[in-house]
């Protein structure tokens, strides 16, 4: 699992596709905000092929429970 750090306007220079949920914003990161992630189009329908992941939570080895609220693909 890649963490990267990111802020508001992150998909656009990368040339990424929002393609589910919301893009990143300034609550994003805040002490008193859930941990969110995104996740790429290839992971969510290995993991989710019935559904949207948005909504659904994801474990990282060793880590907390956060949820899956972005669904962005190249």
């Amino acid at each position: 699992m890649l963490k990267v750090a990111a802020t508001p306007g992150y998909l656009e220079p990368i040339g990424m596709t929002l393609l589910d949920g919301h893009t990143f914003d300034q609550q994003d990161g805040k002490p008193d905000t859930p941990i969110t992630v995104m996740v790429n189009e290839t992971f969510a329908k290995h993991f989710w092929w019935m559904g949207s992941p948005v909504g659904k939570r994801v474990r990282p080895p060793g880590g907390k429970d956060v949820s899956s609220d972005r669904l962005a693909a190249r």
